[in-house]
Order: C-alpha cells, then structure tokens, then sequence
C-alpha cells in the first residue's frame, strides 16, 4: 500500500493535531470520483492487443490502482474522468497542493482477449481449449503474404504442442517469417504453459495418414500461398 507524506498545501493549513487541510479533503474528494470513473471501464475486444492493464492516476490525482481494459476503453475513461475532475483539479492547484509521488509494488498480469479482456489465469480449461487454436490463427492472418515472386516466400510451422495437428504450414513472406515464429513461440508459452501448469487434460493426438505430398512455398498472384508436390 503505497504511503504519502503531507504536502506543504496541508502543512501549512493544519498544525499538528489540527483537523485535515483542504488539499487532504480534495484527495478524498477525489478518489470515489476516479474509482467511479474506472469502475465500468469498456473492455470489450476481439484481439489479445486490444488488452492493457491501465492505472487509475488521473490529472491531479495520484494512485497505484490498476484496472483491465480494452485500449479504446482506457482512452476513453481516461478522457471522461479528467474532464470530471477538471475543477476539483482547478481547485487542488489554487490551493498549491502537491500530487505525490508513489512508489507502486504491481504485477504484469497476461492479458487475453476471450470477448472480453481478461487475465489469461481466469480462463477455464475449455475457454483456453477453444481460445489456443484462435489466437495461432490470428498470428498466423497478421502475417505479411505480399510477393512479386517464389522468392520472396518462406514455409512455417504454426503447429504449437498444446493444439493437436497434422502439420500446419502456412506459406508467408520472407520478411514476416521471423515475426510470425516469435508470435507462434510466444502463444505456445502463455496459453499452453498456462493450460499445462494448472492441469488441463491434453487433447487427444490426430490419426495423420502418412504424408504423401510436401508443401513449398509460392508466390501466387501477388499473394504467397502452398503448393504441395508428391514425394518421390
């Protein structure tokens, strides 16, 4: 819990044993109308990006508060609560009160985007069972394909150990193949390191025939794609 010294605003105004100055009344004005300002915070999303965890400190007003929130909705209840307090902010400087300065003891939660942002740990089995493939298919569709010719296309593995699969390549540019494996490297850590440190049962392995065919990368139409070739 993080701990202010009186300012020179309430020094000044209160002796010791003397009842609060104005700049401590501001602050206890304050802080209901910020928590009220965050409280319904938007968090609605459709990609994990969308999530941020954001602090509630506004304009004049100090805390170490946290709350999960869409980008969009963190903008906007940022705007809307400095707009609410703009005179108690107006107030708090003709006062010379000072905002201190906290030293805030917080964790980086993972963020992930289930309709709503969330912490990846309120997640249920299933909701990560379902939300694991989604989210290697988002990563997979960020990747650049633009192309001029075979070249300037490279094969990757989208396969991550938690999601069961017969070979999943995809077929990306050149420039994009090493963005997309961290992407695919990193949501094999956070979804299925989450799945498997909590105890969730694994899928169960696909019948995969033997492959009879090999997949090498194209330029098609400006667009890198797969062609598969029999093997030999």
């Amino acid at each position: 819990m993080p701990v202010d010294a009186p300012t020179s605003g309430d020094l000044a105004d209160a002796g010791e044993g003397a009842p609060p100055g104005p700049c401590t009344d501001l602050r206890q004005t304050l802080a209901p109308r910020v928590s009220a300002g965050f409280a319904n915070v938007d968090q609605t999303c459709q990609r994990d990006e969308e999530c941020v965890l954001t602090r509630t400190d506004s304009a004049c007003y100090a805390s170490c508060e946290s709350v999960i929130a869409s980008r969009s909705g963190a903008r906007a209840a940022r705007a809307a609560v400095v707009q609410d307090i703009a005179s108690l902010c107006n107030e708090f400087d003709s006062q010379h009160c000072e905002t201190p300065s906290l030293v805030c003891v917080t964790g980086y939660p993972v963020l992930v985007c289930n309709g709503t942002c969330t912490n990846v740990s309120t997640l249920s089995c299933d909701d990560l069972q379902a939300r694991t493939p989604a989210r290697v298919i988002t990563v997979v569709n960020d990747a650049s394909r633009t192309c001029s010719q075979d070249e300037d296309c490279a094969l990757a593995r989208a396969d991550i150990r938690c999601v069961p699969s017969c070979g999943n390549y995809q077929s990306v540019a050149r420039g994009a193949l090493e963005g997309l494996e961290r992407s695919i490297a990193e949501t094999e850590r956070l979804y299925c390191g989450s799945a498997e440190s909590r105890g969730c049962p694994a899928q169960p392995p696909l019948p995969c025939a033997r492959p009879l065919e090999t997949p090498q990368a194209t330029c098609n139409a400006g667009q890198c794609d797969i062609t598969y070739v029999p093997l030999l």
